[in-house]
């Protein structure tokens, strides 16, 4: 990628971000399918951007669908914008999901509003959701990518390692690379449901997913993060992707804190953007 075109990109990422604070879709050439739902709960939403009308689509196209983070208990699919649109003026269908959280009920700290199976079935239901839209539309779409950040993340890399290609537990869309991005994966959490609908039994760290089978990987770190430290979260999970060959790409923002904002690290921000596009072009 030319410094041209990333700087392209960043200025709309700016106007994105800027437009957001609004309450504005920045979408000029691009078809939007805003707050659509893809699940009876109101937190099962979801905006689909394609890079053109469906009707101008004539091949097959590939998808990205991004995950906010929040730490698993707020945050919004409006924090996914600065990715999701200039994704899909890349050319491919760009989605930003909302899904059901935990609880920041302070009376209740261990009540679960959801669990993170729940949060791994929301993920399923909103990449359905794309195929089925895609489908309606006349639209084929090949495989998907996902990204997240901070907790985002996490459930991002923890859907991709457990939703593998060509098992029973395959995603609705084959997945061809993930991007964790201050992603917590050393993490370990299991709290029952008090009102007696489920439990959170699924195991939650990611680093006990990784097998000679998992998806190409992305991962951007912080060195200055003082919420999800590269020493416990992103090196043993680079290790593991080294001792099972899997290919990988780990970038240190050296700069930068939890939000990789630091102009210093813009490098890094194109570097680890311009690898997107490599793997889209290797594993889509």
């Amino acid at each position: 990628m030319t410094l041209l075109h990333f700087a392209k990109h960043f200025v709309t990422i700016l106007l994105v971000l800027l437009m957001a604070e609004f309450g504005v879709h920045y979408t000029p050439g691009l078809t939007v399918y805003a707050d659509i739902s893809y699940g009876e709960d109101e937190k099962q939403t979801m905006d689909i951007y394609y890079p053109d009308e469906p009707e101008n689509i004539n091949e097959p196209i590939d998808a990205f669908i991004f995950i906010h983070g929040g730490s698993w208990t707020g945050g919004s699919k409006r924090d996914s914008r600065y990715f999701a649109i200039p994704m899909a003026k890349e050319g491919y269908i760009s989605a930003a999901m909302n899904y059901r959280t935990k609880s920041r009920d302070i009376e209740n700290p261990e009540y679960y509003d959801a669990t993170l199976a729940e949060m791994m079935e929301d993920i399923s239901l909103a990449i359905a959701k794309i195929k089925d839209q895609a489908t309606e539309d006349g639209v084929a779409v090949n495989k998907i990518a996902l990204v997240g950040d901070s907790a985002g993340g996490h459930l991002a890399l923890l859907y991709a390692y457990s939703h593998l290609n060509g098992t029973p537990d395959e995603a609705p869309i084959p997945i061809g690379f993930v991007v964790g991005r201050i992603a917590p994966t050393n993490v370990n959490f299991s709290v029952p449901r008090p009102d007696g609908f489920g439990d959170d039994s699924m195991d939650s760290n990611v680093l006990n997913y990784v097998s000679a089978d998992t998806p190409p990987t992305i991962l951007c770190y912080a060195t200055k993060d003082e919420l999800v430290f590269p020493e416990i979260h992103g090196f043993p999970l680079r290790d593991l992707l080294d001792e099972f060959e899997v290919p990988y790409e780990y970038y240190t923002f050296s700069f930068s804190g939890h939000t990789l904002l630091h102009p210093f690290d813009l490098g890094q921000h194109q570097k680890a953007y311009s690898s997107m596009m490599d793997y889209a072009n290797l594993y889509f």
